[in-house]
């Protein structure tokens, strides 16, 4: 059995020695500890940064799309107030190309 040898030089008896291992297995699981839930904590913290700058990315995206959402509905609103006849003839034949494509399409498919 190998002993262990204090500072003042002296050999320590088993039951010395292993409390002081376990002293300093402790020590050691107590700073892996730390140390682990320090990094867990930064990665936390990380990645809620990360998801709110998504959010907010998102945010932003979404109220632009709405601007130019409504920007092209008040253009088209007056296109149609000022063009009725114009816009009655392109939405009929917007309609008829659309029908030809499907009527097309389901012919293609065999039904």
């Amino acid at each position: 059995m190998t002993s262990f040898t204090s500072k003042t030089g002296t050999q320590n008896d088993p039951q010395e020695t292993a409390r002081h291992l376990a002293n300093h297995v402790l020590k050691s699981a107590e700073q892996a500890y730390d140390t682990t839930r320090n990094f867990a904590d930064e990665s936390l913290d990380q990645a809620q940064r990360f998801a709110r700058r998504g959010l907010d990315a998102a945010s932003d995206a979404g109220a632009k799309a709405q601007k130019t959402l409504v920007r092209y509905a008040d253009s088209t609103g007056e296109y149609v107030a000022n063009q009725p006849m114009k816009s009655l003839l392109i939405a009929a034949a917007a309609g008829a190309a659309l029908a030809t494509l499907l009527l097309s399409v389901r012919h293609r498919n065999g039904r």
